[in-house]
Formats: structure tokens, C-alpha cells, sequence
């Protein structure tokens, strides 16, 4: 059995190296595929898939599709999980408002505005934050870029930390890793 572990290809080679060791300390039968590579996965009736893509759209829909073609249970990262971590990180960063910089689904979009809605009424019940946008057309007090690892939405992000002096979660990698490894873990374990 393998735990294959799908997550959104990235061009910053020392967040991924960052993840694949984690994963290797952790977990011996492992094995990272970027997105880009799903079509030429080949699986076994006993691997379990796990999608590390933060937000359900057309990305989580082609892995499930994958794990449907080999009869395999989907373990998508749990958005309860996701939001741990950021209201977590928010409440130590005392932010008042936010911006969420997100890539917008081509397929399934509702589904990933739900995902969306459920964080910012979460975000805004916990944290007593009014002001959450999705459109960071001006400068806000903190800013997420709502990716697993840093790529181009951390850039994106870092850039209004240059231009507001925002306070910036880069990835959600970074202020979640122990419960996001501690969930593939028990999904490992899982019968």
C-alpha cells in the first residue's frame, strides 16, 4: 500500500523539499505527485489518495475522479484543519481586517465559494473581523494567500506586505504543518 499525496505544483523548490522531507520522516510508503502529473498516476486497489489542494474546484474533482476510476477513498485535507491554522496565525497577529488571495476555479466554482464562505463566516465569527475581502485592490492589515505551498499567490500576497506593510500568511504549509502531517498520519493508519 501507498499513501499517494497530490498537492499543487509550485515553483518554490524549498517549501516542496520542506513538505517531501516531512513526509519522508513520517510516513515510509509515501509518495508526492504534483496536479500536473495526475493523468499519468497508476494505482492499486489498497493506496489511499490524499489531495493536499486547500479549496474543492476542478483540481480536487480530477483527483477524485482518478480514485473513482481505481475504486480508491479521496482524503481530501479538511477545511476545519485549514482553518485552525489561520485563525491561529490571525489571532496571534491581532488582525482586524483581511484579504484572501485565491486562485478562482474554472470548474466548480460553487463548490469553492462555499469553501470560501465557510472560512471568511468562520474567520469573522472567531475573530470578530468585519472587514474580509476576497479583492485586494487596496491595502489590508493582513493578507492570506490561500495555498498549501508558496508559489505565485505568496508572491502575489508579499507584494502587499511591500506596498501596505501587511502582516502575511505566505502558505498554509507553513502554519499548519504539524496537524496537516498529523492528519496523513492517521489517514495511513486508517483501515
Amino acid at each position: 500500500m501507498s499513501i499517494i499525496i497530490i498537492y499543487h505544483d509550485t515553483e518554490n523548490y524549498e517549501n516542496y523539499k520542506e513538505l517531501e522531507e516531512d513526509i519522508k520522516n513520517n510516513l515510509n510508503n509515501a509518495i508526492l505527485i504534483p496536479i500536473s502529473e495526475i493523468d499519468k498516476i497508476k494505482l492499486n486497489h489498497d493506496d489511499k489518495v490524499i489531495s493536499l489542494i486547500p479549496l474543492r474546484g476542478g483540481h480536487n474533482k480530477s483527483i477524485e475522479q482518478i480514485s473513482k476510476k481505481y475504486n480508491i477513498i479521496l482524503y481530501k485535507l479538511p477545511i476545519e484543519l485549514i482553518l485552525k491554522g489561520i485563525i491561529s496565525n490571525l489571532r496571534s497577529n491581532k488582525c482586524d481586517e483581511l484579504c484572501i488571495v485565491y486562485w478562482k476555479a474554472k470548474r466548480l466554482v460553487n463548490e469553492q465559494e462555499e469553501d470560501l464562505n465557510y472560512l471568511i463566516e468562520n474567520i469573522k465569527n472567531n475573530l470578530k473581523i468585519s472587514n474580509v475581502s476576497l479583492d485586494c485592490n487596496k491595502c489590508y492589515k493582513c493578507v492570506i494567500a490561500l495555498t498549501m505551498l508558496k508559489g505565485k499567490l505568496s508572491e502575489n500576497a508579499l507584494k502587499m506586505k511591500e506596498k501596505c506593510n501587511s502582516f502575511v500568511i505566505e502558505d498554509l504549509y507553513s502554519i499548519s504543518k504539524s496537524d496537516i502531517i498529523n492528519w496523513i498520519k492517521n489517514v495511513s493508519r486508517q483501515q
